[in-house]
């Protein structure tokens, strides 16, 4: 990380917690030699990060950097604080430039993964020491940096992180954790951009996974960080294509179809990222869905009554498809989904009508055949009995016809069934008349018998059942039953 290399504690070659008066005393000395020309080299410039360049300039800019109390915390987050006899002799032995023996030896006073108190300034230097080898050039070393971007959150989230800042700075003055956490994660993810999501370098979900050792304003704030381009690309899309869909609704449909293209790549970054169960996710989804369903709806309204209706209205279905498999939340979806039925009852309900149109004359036929009945209530006794023959007759011709319309529409179509039922009640309606009237169940045997194989609605078919399980009782008691 840049901050580690050219680090204003390290340029000036002052420990972090040197006072105002020792680093004053620094720069001035540090200037004059500059000034003359002399080398100036430190021991713990440490020999395996990059070279260290002293001039006048680089001098008065790590003095202004520092100058401040808050920016004297930020960058002392950047670099090594020796506190303890493990951190001397680690740093000692940095200084050599034996690094996996420096590690050891940080590594072994935080086993457990635990920071407090006692081990804070040696899970910081652990960290520092990870970040500053962790990234090579082009490449990036993964397992160092997650460790060292743990450890630090690991540090940030302690109790005793109060404590670090005021040994940084004056006792009087009370560090902000939360600005800082914001500052050194900020530092963090603009250093890690050449490396983010590259075969050499990390993956974003390694990354977040980091995130969860933090204190919660940071990981917010990083979260943030990471989602705010995609998010911001999705509202815009949005909002070109509403401005799109306004202006020619007759094209809303191609108007979705761009929308939802657009901001694929970033919906499904930001269900990665953030999950549906987020919120945040869970209202830029529904935004996006909402819009390309008005798309759908728009071009439905306008293309309806156009030439190649029904391609129109599968295009809108898919549209609309699309946008339910964006949405989240419960209401949302039912909104879409009752869209889609409804577009997919007006395709069915299309379709019928053409099918209709094939067999109108053999619906015609049934129905003419249908009127043709004589009002049953106003007949005569000697018209009663001869509704058995009737019946038959009006069955033997409907029967046929009703084949020919059930193999067009289907066995299961509502408006079959229920042509067919009106066949089977009048019928029916005969036959109960003639057996009220002369007491004969036998006479409507077979008109009966006729009805048996027609199609019903499940009412009718129950009345017919419960008359010919009626009739067949009394049939039985009087041995008429063959």
């Amino acid at each position: 990380m840049n901050l580690i290399y050219n680090n204003p504690f390290r340029i000036l070659g002052i420990p972090v917690s040197a006072t105002e008066r020792e680093i004053a005393r620094t720069i001035s000395d540090l200037t004059i030699r500059a000034e003359m020309g002399a080398s100036l080299e430190f021991d713990s410039d440490l020999s395996f990060l990059p070279e260290c360049k002293r001039t006048v300039e680089s001098i008065k800019e790590a003095s202004n950097r520092i100058e401040q109390p808050d920016s004297k915390l930020f960058y002392a987050l950047f670099w090594f604080y020796v506190k303890d006899e493990n951190d001397s002799e680690a740093f000692k032995i940095l200084k050599e430039g034996s690094i996996q023996k420096a590690l050891s030896i940080w590594s072994k006073s935080i086993e457990g993964g635990k920071v407090n108190k006692k081990n804070l300034s040696n899970a910081h230097n652990l960290s520092v020491l990870l970040l500053s080898i962790a990234q090579k050039g082009q490449k990036l070393h993964s397992e160092y940096f997650t460790k060292g971007v743990i450890l630090a959150g690991k540090v940030f989230s302690s109790n005793s992180f109060l404590s670090f800042g005021h040994e940084i700075l004056d006792s009087t003055m009370v560090p902000e954790p939360a600005k800082l956490v914001e500052s050194w994660l900020d530092e963090m993810l603009q250093s890690l951009k050449p490396y983010l999501d590259t075969d050499d370098g990390i993956s974003t979900r390694e990354v977040l996974e980091c995130l969860k050792y933090f204190p919660e304003e940071g990981k917010k704030f990083a979260l943030d960080k990471f989602v705010f381009k995609p998010m911001q690309h999705i509202e815009l899309e949005i909002e070109n294509a509403k401005k799109k869909r306004t202006d020619k609704p007759e094209l809303a449909k191609l108007h979705g179809v761009d929308l939802l293209r657009n901001v694929k790549e970033d919906v499904e970054y930001l269900q990665m990222i953030l999950g549906e169960e987020s919120l945040k996710y869970q209202i830029v989804a529904d935004k996006l869905a909402n819009e390309v369903l008005q798309c759908a709806v728009d071009f439905f309204n306008r293309s309806i009554d156009e030439h190649d209706e029904h391609k129109h209205a599968e295009d809108t279905r898919r549209l609309a498809e699309g946008a339910l498999n964006v949405a989240v939340s419960e209401r949302i979806r039912a909104r879409i989904q009752s869209n889609i039925d409804m577009i997919a009852k007006w395709e069915r309900d299309k379709e019928h009508k053409k099918l209709r149109h094939v067999v109108q004359t053999e619906i015609d036929e049934v129905l003419d055949e249908v009127r043709s009945l004589p009002f049953i209530k106003g007949l005569s006794y000697y018209e009663r009995i001869r509704l058995p023959g009737l019946a038959e007759t009006f069955v033997k011709k409907c029967k046929p016809v009703l084949t020919k319309i059930k193999d067009v529409l289907g066995g299961e179509d509502e408006f079959y069934q229920q042509l067919s039922s009106l066949v089977v009640n009048n019928a029916l309606g005969m036959c109960v008349l003639y057996v009220n009237t002369t007491d004969d169940p036998s006479g409507v045997k077979t008109a009966m018998e006729s009805l048996d194989t027609l199609d019903m609605e499940p009412e009718i078919r129950q009345r017919y059942e419960s008359n010919r399980q009626t009739l067949d009782k009394i049939m039985t008691r009087r041995g008429l039953m063959v």
